[in-house]
């Protein structure tokens, strides 16, 4: 049985094949089961028709759906080995949202990063609405920088206390990764910086800017140097304990501007 459950929420846009397989990715490296979940809102399907004609016209679209998933996860599942189970609702996205949380329980919530529009996923800013709402770890997957399944992850850690990884599953995260682990801090002032201890281990390469307007542009390019394809985010609420800028305060600029998939920490 899996220790660990991830939860894929999804559009059905052209990003989910590539959002299920980062998915995978987690999956197979954590030991999770996964599970895909589309919600569909009703004024998607039914505009103005009779009640019975709406009706029908819903369980059209309902099938049609089913049928969508099934062949979009069943040659996922096939390829890695993995099953891969999915539930498909119409209704209201934060409530639906909402109740998969509590009846599946999930340990990751995984979603697709729209470039365009990177808070506007599947409408109604429901990635800052999972953000929010959801206590667990969160995984954004960029559509071109993403965990590949069966290979190494380049892994980084962004403003961590003490580049240490708040999730349950760190470990499994840890021995995927190539090393050495990359540690990326944004701090008030380079001259007051001190090193911290890291309870990753002693194969770690840390790097430090000064907080400035080009932070964020410089990180950018020190993680494409990297190579790195999932960058750890603390979601630390308080200053007490670090020398860094808090990224929570413009985390939603943060995860706009780089081209990376992201794992934000768990919200204790």
């Amino acid at each position: 049985m899996s220790k660990y459950k991830i939860l894929v929420l999804t559009d059905m846009k052209d990003t989910t094949i590539n959002t299920l397989k980062n998915g995978v990715s987690l999956a197979k490296i954590i030991d999770a089961e996964i599970h895909l979940f589309h919600v569909k809102k009703p004024t998607d399907i039914v505009e103005q028709e009779s009640q019975l004609s709406a009706i029908r016209t819903m369980n059209r679209s309902y099938v049609s759906t089913d049928s969508e998933i099934q062949n979009l996860i069943e040659p996922v599942s096939k390829d890695h080995n993995i099953p891969i189970s999915y539930s498909h609702v119409f209704g209201n996205l934060k409530n639906e949202i909402n109740s998969i949380f509590k009846s599946y329980k999930p340990d990751v919530v995984i979603l697709g990063k729209n470039k365009s529009k990177p808070f506007s996923f599947i409408g109604d800013n429901v990635t800052n609405f999972v953000i929010k709402n959801f206590d667990g770890a969160i995984m954004i997957v960029d559509n071109a920088n993403n965990v590949t399944p069966d290979k190494q992850i380049s892994l980084g850690v962004l403003n961590s206390f003490d580049s240490s990884l708040n999730v349950a599953f760190s470990k499994h995260l840890i021995t995927h990764a190539a090393k050495p682990l990359k540690s990326f801090k944004i701090i008030k002032n380079t001259s007051d910086f001190q090193n911290t201890k890291s309870s990753l281990g002693q194969d770690v390469t840390e790097y430090v800017f000064e907080h400035n307007q080009n932070s964020v542009k410089n990180l950018s390019g020190y993680l494409s140097k990297s190579n790195i394809n999932l960058l750890f985010i603390d979601r630390v609420k308080s200053q007490t304990k670090t020398q860094s800028i808090p990224i929570s305060d413009n985390l939603n600029d943060v995860i706009a501007k780089l081209n990376v998939s992201f794992l934000l920490s768990e919200q204790k």
